[in-house]
């Protein structure tokens, strides 16, 4: 061999010592990915084994009327065997704190769960990415179908909430802390004016149809608690006044109060939806509590809480806005505009950016629909404001039962105010 032919074969092993250095720096790198991923599914274990898993969290299973269960992996499989509604029980034993239970149930017609909680039973239909929560009040959990011929309950993930931390563990009592309630509670002014701060500053606000779209979804699948920590901390959806209103009033609702929103004004341009509660200091009326400006109504010359039974009949001379502040606005965008600061991705979407409104308030609200109140003949200001709430309403929930909502559409109808169902 050549010296010239020796130079160009210690190339090529030079050359090929350096490939293999590179190769292995990305083998090396790829296995750190792989142990990363590894390290993220035993955070969140993968479902191996249903029944195991759920007997480990103190869940017991066991068939409902003629169902005729059948197991495999992850897999509940529920088979129809006679004529009558079928399904599977899942039972807590004496557990002391939440369970979670992710799942997934297919069948050709409707599933049902039905959660019995300290004897009374709460139901409704099962759905895409659902989930239960057993706490230590839930008597059982059936879920079942009179309909479908088979359920195939494929069980995702299940956790204990002592010993791990799922968005979804959160309950009453977590939202009480989180407001700072008392323990002794009463149904009094200064009650009423945490629960309002609180939820102003909490949610998550957006004009964007397609999170309020969003928003307005988790809002019926999920309890005031579980919307708190999976939706608005997690920077997952947002909304307008509809939004605000909405769960205010189930935070209201879980809290022991008769609330439900109404979306008044003049269509399409100049409507907005806020809350009301019913009878919360004895006196039998309603009283407004608006989440999106943090404000109550009250006499500008006592300083007293006016009851909205009298704004409805036109006592409104004295009547002004009282705004508590709101200090976390936070607005969830795709395109920041100029009027926004502090801009930064937000926590559970790559596709927008939350940001802060500092200034926007009641004002900015008057002056960000000034032509639609000049439209209307009403003054772009309070007092516009105040005759907007005797114009037409369009929706009256009936979140406190249909006694109180018709209570409400009483008082319309005995002012002469206009009830416009959409």
């Amino acid at each position: 061999m050549t010296n010239g032919q020796r130079l160009i074969l210690w190339g090529c092993v030079l050359l090929l010592c350096g490939y293999l250095s590179l190769l292995a720096q990305r083998v090396v790198s790829f296995e750190l990915q792989s142990t990363g991923a590894s390290s993220a599914e035993k955070t969140n274990p993968k479902i191996v084994d249903a029944v195991a898993s759920l007997s480990e969290l103190d869940v017991s299973i066991a068939p409902y009327r003629h169902g005729v269960l059948f197991f495999e992996g992850a897999s509940i499989r529920i088979e129809r065997n006679g004529d009558d509604g079928f399904g599977v029980f899942l039972v807590p034993n004496g557990i002391r704190s939440n369970r979670i239970i992710r799942f997934e149930a297919k069948g050709d017609a409707r599933i049902i769960v039905r959660s019995t909680i300290s004897g009374e039973r709460h139901y409704r239909n099962t759905a895409s990415d659902d989930f239960l929560r057993i706490t230590p009040q839930t008597d059982e959990v059936l879920v079942f179908t009179n309909d479908a011929s088979s359920i195939d309950l494929l069980v995702l993930s299940a956790i204990d909430c002592a010993e791990s931390w799922d968005s979804l563990c959160a309950d009453p009592d977590y939202l009480i802390a989180k407001i700072g309630l008392l323990e002794t509670r009463a149904s009094n002014k200064e009650e009423l004016l945490k629960i309002l701060d609180w939820t102003a500053n909490s949610i998550v606000w957006s004009d964007d149809i397609q999170l309020t779209s969003e928003a307005n979804a988790l809002l019926k699948k999920y309890g005031p608690a579980q919307t708190t920590t999976a939706v608005f901390e997690a920077e997952a959806a947002g909304g307008s006044s509809q939004v605000a209103s909405a769960f205010l009033c189930k935070v209201l609702s879980d809290l022991g109060y008769e609330a439900l929103t109404v979306n008044f004004g003049i269509s399409p341009n100049l409507t907005h939806v806020s809350t009301l509660v019913h009878n919360p200091f004895g006196d039998g009326k309603f009283y407004m509590l608006d989440p999106t400006f943090n404000a109550i109504f009250v006499d500008e010359r006592s300083g007293e809480w006016i009851p909205f039974d009298d704004l409805l009949a036109g006592k409104t001379l004295s009547a002004s806005i009282l705004e508590r502040p709101v200090t976390d606005r936070r607005f969830l965008v795709a395109i920041p505009s100029l009027r926004y600061t502090n801009c930064r991705p937000a926590k559970g979407r790559s596709d927008r950016q939350v940001c802060w409104w500092p200034d926007y308030d009641f004002e900015a609200y008057i002056k960000e629909f000034e032509d639609a109140f000049a439209e209307a003949g009403l003054n772009p200001d309070g007092s516009g404001y105040m005759r907007l709430l005797r114009k037409t309403y369009y929706s009256v929930g009936n979140q406190a039962g249909s006694e109180v909502q018709q209570k409400f559409l009483d008082l319309l109808e005995t002012n002469d105010i206009a009830f416009a169902k959409q």
